[in-house]
């Protein structure tokens, strides 16, 4: 999942001492911060938002391989679902889409867990890049 706050110290701290999961990346600028739980290596994204908006930004749905992102891709397509955007690098391949309800949901293959050059991108992008 990916989520956005306006508290980024505090939902910091709320993820490590009182969900228990373990902080894997931070951001230099403290633009965002990635965790992982006990059953995977990367399980949320927590975005520092000055603007006041916060929540749940988007869920993530993780393909094992190529073949199953492009599958999931083209089956987005076909079914006339709107891709809002678009992701191909070395960190992930991912197609954005909503839900009926309005919900981002995400369906990415992961190429990596480097996040290093995610903070230098424009703040909008960074949300999806992760």
């Amino acid at each position: 999942a990916t989520m956005t706050t306006s508290n980024f110290d505090l939902m910091r701290s709320f993820c490590t001492d009182l969900l228990g999961l373990t902080e894997i990346y931070s951001a230099p600028n403290d633009a965002f911060t990635c965790y992982s739980g006990s059953a995977s290596d990367f399980d949320l994204a927590l975005f520092n938002t000055a603007n006041g908006e916060t929540g749940l930004h988007h869920v993530s749905f993780e393909l094992p391989d190529e073949a199953d992102f492009e599958s999931a891709a083209e089956g987005l397509k076909a079914a006339v679902c709107p891709v809002d955007y678009e992701v191909e690098s070395d960190r992930k391949r991912a197609v954005f889409t909503r839900g009926p309800s309005g919900n981002g949901i995400e369906f990415y293959h992961d190429r990596g867990l480097d996040f290093s050059g995610i903070a230098a991108q424009p703040a909008d992008r960074q949300l999806y890049l992760v």
